[in-house]
């Protein structure tokens, strides 16, 4: 069997699911650096502005704390909707969206357009 090529991880992507999970957990900074047992409150901020990733053993604590997978952590959410999702979102809006109106509602939206492209053209097929 092959091996594929090693996946590349965004520094970015990290540090920001970091700080959602940090956040939607209610925990300070200062109280994942306590639970870390790192020097400095300093270091949280690092890996949250995606400038450095935690220690292997750090992430793993982290992966328990917050009760999450790998993926959770080093996967933008934006690229993880399921095929219901998506069509829930269309349902919601009542009508196709037409892919440029929604690119001019900045660059999440543009994200959010491009992972939602195949679907709305297969359903543009269909209907």
């Amino acid at each position: 069997m092959a091996l594929r090529n090693r996946p590349e991880y965004d520094l970015k992507v990290i540090g920001r699911n970091l700080r959602r999970l940090r956040k939607e957990h209610h925990y300070t900074a200062e109280e994942i650096r306590d639970f870390l047992q790192l020097g400095s409150v300093q270091a949280v901020y690092k890996y949250e502005r995606g400038l450095s990733y935690p220690q292997t053993d750090a992430m793993f604590a982290l992966m328990e704390l917050y009760d999450v997978g790998l993926k959770d952590i080093v996967t933008d959410p934006l690229y993880s909707f399921s095929k219901e999702a998506v069509y829930f979102v269309i349902a919601c809006t009542g009508q196709l969206a037409v892919l440029d109106e929604i690119c001019e509602r900045g660059e999440l939206m543009h994200r959010l357009a491009v992972r939602l492209c195949p679907y709305f053209c297969g359903m543009q097929k269909k209907g």
